[in-house]
């Protein structure tokens, strides 16, 4: 395994405050002021010796392809192979799909000197060993960020039909094996909840950590709007309008700057907020909750019970609607991934192995392999700090000392 190298934490004021944010982009690659300039940039084949932004033992392409819904919306995808893959070799995928994917940077430009695939997960990258562990992994920009066209349409039907797209490419590619994953924290963890909803064949596994599980419930509270009713929007209207990288390939530069000549954009983006009747056709159709019913790809869920975020809200619904296998993490955290730590080292959900479960998970669903360790399917941590396991969540147990 090779050792992980230091990350730093980055994050923007606004978007932290009010957007699903507060780690949000999790571990952000800072500036590197002494970058040396990539040898080779554009649609690649890159490699980690050509620029240094490519994950170590992954080449580094770019795609674009169609959305589902026939609105002419074009998406963008950075695709990580393992370096060395045969011409006919076959691999299964990882995918996530999101707004934080932009080469300049997750909610904001970050300071590189040269493009390159996002930073964003290069913790589940390196802590899982992915490359070498036989995967690909897939970033997909959502409609109306980094290089993909359209408008923003925060957990609408436009993006349910992105995230249908990214599956179905994903699963249809020459390296491809057919058999994808989802991964994401927060907005790509709501879009693995939009995977799941959409019952596709060759989506077989999903891991969401701390996602939104109604989208209403975000914004307003009983009809109450909470200061998200601004603030999201303000936050994503301000991501969807992030300049690409000068060495950005001109079709990702075309598509970076569609909002500048498609205003109404963000506008209409603005205006679905404001719809506080929870009835509503906006709300009613981005009900992730509601919308679970029936659904069985096994899912893996991270929920911390003191969010400052994302709230566990409709958690409980989504899961009773949902009849896959399933597996969480439940516990005393906030809006944190599995393998964070805070400031003195200690993790920050207070449990190891999240690199070894997640991935066991995916050999179980995307290979077929029997996993070497018997995991519970819910491991709960008390506000003591004790954790239990249980088969189901909720479960009704009270043992006093």
């Amino acid at each position: 395994m090779r050792p992980r190298r230091a990350v730093v934490r980055t994050a923007s004021a606004l978007v932290a405050a009010l957007a699903l944010t507060a780690g949000l982009g999790g571990p952000a690659v800072a500036a590197h002021e002494a970058q040396p300039e990539p040898a080779a940039t554009g649609t690649g084949p890159v490699t980690h010796e050509e620029n240094d932004r490519v994950p170590e033992g992954s080449v580094w392409t770019q795609h674009y392809f169609p959305s589902s819904d026939r609105s002419g919306t074009r998406l963008h995808a950075d695709v990580l192979l393992p370096e060395g893959l045969k011409r006919k070799e076959k691999v299964p995928v990882i995918v996530s799909v999101g707004p934080y994917f932009a080469h300049a940077g997750q909610t904001g430009p970050e300071g590189w000197t040269h493009t390159g695939p996002s930073a964003r997960f290069q913790d589940f990258i390196e802590g899982t060993d992915l490359f070498d562990r036989g995967y690909a992994f897939v970033m997909v920009d959502l409609r109306g960020f980094g290089g993909s066209t359209g408008c923003l349409d925060w957990g609408g039907p436009g993006e349910q039909a992105d995230v249908r797209a990214a599956i179905d490419w994903a699963a249809k590619q020459p390296w491809s094996t057919g058999a994808v994953g989802m991964y994401g924290k927060s907005y790509d963890a709501v879009t693995g909840l939009i995977g799941n909803n959409l019952d596709q064949h060759a989506l077989k596994a999903v891991v969401a950590q701390e996602p939104v599980w109604d989208m209403y419930q975000y914004i307003y509270s009983n009809g109450v709007p909470r200061p998200n009713v601004t603030g999201t929007a303000d936050a994503y209207n301000s991501i969807a309008s992030m300049p690409p990288m000068a060495d950005d390939d001109p079709r990702y530069r075309a598509a970076a700057r569609y909002e500048e000549s498609h205003p109404q954009c963000l506008t209409e983006n603005s205006a679905g907020y404001r719809i506080s009747d929870q009835r509503d056709e906006h709300w009613t159709s981005r009900d992730l909750a509601r919308m679970a019913r029936g659904s069985d790809t096994p899912l893996f869920v991270t929920q911390g019970f003191v969010e400052n975020n994302t709230k566990p809200e409709e958690m409980q619904e989504y899961l009773d609607n949902h009849r896959g296998p399933e597996r969480g993490w439940l516990g005393q955290w906030d809006h944190v991934r599995g393998g964070d730590r805070v400031e003195d080292g200690r993790l920050a959900m207070g449990r190891e192995g999240w690199y070894d479960e997640t991935l066991s998970f995916y050999d179980q669903y995307l290979k077929g392999v029997r996993p070497e360790v018997r995991y519970p399917a819910y491991a709960v941590e008390d506000s003591t700090g004790a954790w239990r396991a249980q088969r189901t969540w909720p479960a009704a147990e009270r043992s006093v000392t």
